[in-house]
């Protein structure tokens, strides 16, 4: 709901005591509906006489009837019926049980006519029996949408009760005869509480109080009939604790189509009202945004003098007031061996920080093998891979022999060599120096081919620890360059004579 700002002319708002601008008292009847025609007037709906309603196209009116006419005027009842048949608004509400002449669409929607009370009070006003609350009817989708252009949208008049569970009525009725299809199609807006009684008897399991009917197309009509005239009544509009002000505005709007349509006839008890602006609301200025909470610069010279001043008072009284020797001693006649408690715990906090300190560098000296594994070119033809198991070990002790042996067989294979201990014959093309190729060839021969020795000194320079995998690697790439480029080739073998 819109925020409003009541301005009453009884109370003489914003207006200073001796001010010659203060209006005079006004009082207000609580059976009045001075309140309603109030929202009427701040939503820009304009009174109109019966006779310039009459003029005005029945798809721009709004009439609204609250209370009873038991005069039964056959004019108003016609306008009615013409706006509601031309498209316009119409609200309905109050006990007058003949609806016939109004609205003609094949149906016998009535209000019963008689006076209904509820049982609990826990859903009335106040506690009181004879102000029930409206009681919602709950929001089906499926049910409450309307089709738009072949599109089914939701009904705007199912949400006038949505989120006000305190609309209060008074000595309320309860509608007959509700018709669910037919030229209006009336949909259920509320009900009574359930165990409502109507003159001692109770009445249909779910007393329904309110409906309205939306039309679609060029000339669609909104309509809203009410079982209870008090709804909208000065009174129950003012009430603290009641939603009925809210209410009100919300079918102000609907009925107005947010302001669409301007031309307004207020009926209350059978008689036009003159006047919209006996009540006037204003809408609330816009809450003053927060101001941002200023950062203190801690650079700023001037602001670290008041830090070390107001450090220094803190201390000073501190200091002054002996809370820090009370502190560690307490209180002699309360705990005369607080002082000694104190420096255990010290000592205990000092004692598992040097602990974690000792073990963190302790930690940190470890030395974590680096276990990068041996890369393959996929480009250059090769063994396949050894299973994945013993391959995770070789990595996890560090010894790449095995992975680095099967990768320099598998190439020497590639490059046409026999397999052997002893290093083939090898031809270098004319013009490339010999003994690095030649050296380079037997260093990787024997890293390829040499048997693993016992164990003692020999076993550890058979190994290949990824530091000498290292050294090993600018060699393959070398010997592997070369042999693309033709700078050398193993010799054909000799055939036996």
């Amino acid at each position: 709901m819109t925020r409003f700002l009541l301005i009453v002319a009884a109370a003489a708002a914003f207006a200073s005591p001796g001010s010659a601008q203060q209006p005079a008292p006004v009082r207000l009847n609580g059976d009045g509906v001075e309140v309603f025609a109030g929202l009427l007037h701040f939503h820009g709906l304009t009174p109109a006489t019966p006779a310039e309603f009459d003029q005005s196209p029945p798809a721009e009116r709004v009439i609204l009837h609250v209370g009873t006419d038991r005069t039964a005027n056959a004019r108003y009842r016609r306008l009615t019926r013409e706006t509601l048949a031309g498209g316009g608004s119409v609200l309905w509400a109050g006990d007058d049980p003949d609806l016939a002449g109004v609205l003609q669409d094949g149906t016998r929607l009535a209000v019963a006519g008689t006076q209904a009370t509820a049982a609990d009070p826990a859903r009335c006003l106040g506690g009181d029996f004879r102000y029930p609350f409206l009681v919602p009817r709950p929001l089906d989708p499926a049910a409450t949408a309307l089709l738009v252009g072949g599109v089914a949208l939701p009904d705007p008049a199912a949400l006038l009760l949505s989120g006000l569970p305190n609309v209060a009525t008074y000595f309320p009725s309860v509608l007959a005869n509700v018709p669910t299809s037919g030229k209006y199609a009336w949909r259920e807006l509320a009900s009574l509480p359930p165990g409502t009684a109507a003159i001692g008897r109770p009445t249909a399991r779910r007393p329904l109080v309110a409906v309205t009917s939306s039309g679609t197309g060029a000339k669609t009509h909104r309509a809203l009939v009410v079982a209870s005239g008090a709804v909208f009544t000065n009174q129950l509009l003012a009430e603290e604790g009641a939603d009925n002000l809210a209410f009100a505005n919300n079918v102000v709007v609907w009925l107005s189509d947010g302001g669409r349509r301007k031309s307004c006839l207020l009926v209350h008890n059978g008689t036009p009202v003159p006047r919209f602006d006996t009540v006037t609301f204003q809408q609330l200025p816009p809450k003053p945004p927060i101001p941002p909470i200023p950062i203190p610069d801690f650079l700023n010279p001037d602001t670290q003098a008041k830090l070390t001043n107001l450090a220094n008072e803190t201390l000073g009284k501190l200091e002054a007031n002996n809370a820090f020797n009370r502190l560690l001693t307490g209180d002699p006649d309360e705990d005369p061996d607080r002082l000694r408690k104190v420096l255990k715990w010290i000592a205990v906090a000092v004692v598992a920080v040097a602990l974690v300190f000792v073990g963190r560098r302790l930690l940190g000296a470890r030395h974590a093998a680096d276990h990068t594994p041996v890369p393959r070119d996929p480009a250059r033809p090769g063994p396949p891979d050894t299973a994945a198991r013993q391959r995770e070990e070789l990595l996890q002790r560090g010894e790449y022999r095995g992975l680095v042996a099967d990768y320099l067989r598998g190439w020497f294979a590639a490059c046409g060599a026999p397999a052997g201990p002893d290093v083939p014959e090898i031809s270098v093309r004319p013009g490339t120096p010999d003994k690095p190729v030649r050296a380079a060839l037997r260093i990787l021969w024997g890293v390829a081919f040499d048997p693993p020795p016992a164990a003692g000194r020999g076993a550890a320079r058979h190994a290949v620890p990824y530091g000498r995998w290292k050294q090993l690697e600018p060699l393959i790439h070398a010997a592997q360059a070369g042999h693309e480029a033709g700078d050398w080739r193993f010799a054909a073998p000799k055939e036996p004579a």
